[in-house]
């Protein structure tokens, strides 16, 4: 009984804004004046909406892009996509999701950009948290990511922080699926960016598929602060995986930056960290 109540209800908004366009378009003709074409855009979009509504608040994204996929043009979804993502009932990576749907199911570059530079816009707001490049990377649409990397490709700096700031989300989220697909394009990340990543993944407590990742995109595993290396400063957070994938990746065992900081073997000493000693030890450690 409900559902058949709100069904007529939605058909009754259709049938009153119908009839409100038809009225404006018949006022326009007596006074011999064309329909503007901005008002039939915005009953049409106004009609699909009222289909879509249900589908925003019941959070169905797949559903919303077949919708559009299926009933509106290019420039509707573009205009429609707007409007949702304006829309307070979708978190963030929900609106970065249904913007890559949409892109998904169309095959023309330019379609394509015009999806980008929709998500770009909101980018500078509530979606600067979650990179597209690395959603798209997450979610495995690989089609799309070389899209998305020509959009910036005109600036260089562009591409770089594109592909950086994707970077430190997988870090933040433990995704090495990311930087495993952004390693087969070219992204302008540089060897000083890799090591300040790789840095991150010591500092955040991330995993070891992210050490042997970044090692790949140009890290630097014998890199160190203040005279501390990165080996020491995994021992000294007690991450046997990170130390392991380390020293895997070329990490020198034995490498003392300065006479003042324990060595790797004495950090975990020192520690108490028995587990990493012996690690240690068995690869040859010196104290």
């Amino acid at each position: 009984m409900g559902s058949s109540m709100k069904g007529s209800n939605r058909f009754d908004i259709v049938l009153l804004l119908s009839l409100l366009v038809l009225f404006g378009v018949g006022v326009s003709l007596l006074y011999g004046k064309a329909p503007l074409m901005s008002d039939l855009q915005q009953y049409e979009d106004q009609k699909l909406m009222i289909r879509i509504n249900p589908l925003i608040v019941s959070r169905a994204i797949t559903k919303i892009a077949d919708v559009l996929a299926k009933e509106a043009n290019e420039e509707q979804q573009v205009r429609i996509l707007t409007k949702i993502l304006s829309k307070k009932e979708l978190m963030p990576e929900e609106k970065i999701s249904l913007a890559l749907l949409l892109m998904l199911r169309i095959k023309e570059t330019k379609q394509r950009n015009a999806f980008l530079d929709v998500l770009f816009k909101e980018a500078s707001t509530e979606l600067k948290d979650i990179p597209v490049l690395a959603l798209a990377a997450e979610k495995n649409y690989d089609s799309i990511i070389p899209d998305i990397l020509n959009r910036l490709s005109g600036k260089p700096n562009d591409v770089r922080a594109a592909a950086y700031d994707a970077l430190m989300y997988a870090i933040k989220n433990d995704s090495s699926v990311i930087p495993q697909k952004l390693m087969l394009y070219k992204t302008n990340i540089t060897a000083d960016d890799a090591t300040q990543l790789l840095w991150e993944v010591v500092n955040l407590r991330k995993g070891d598929a992210l050490v042997r990742a970044l090692v790949k995109m140009g890290a630097n595993p014998n890199d160190s602060r203040a005279g501390k290396t990165l080996l020491i400063a995994a021992v000294e957070k007690n991450e046997q995986d990170t130390v392991d994938a380390l020293l895997a990746e070329g990490a020198d065992i034995n490498l003392i930056k300065d006479p003042k900081v324990p060595t790797a073997l004495q950090m975990a000493i020192e520690k108490g960290y028995a587990e990493i000693e012996i690690l240690l030890r068995k690869k040859g450690a010196k104290e």
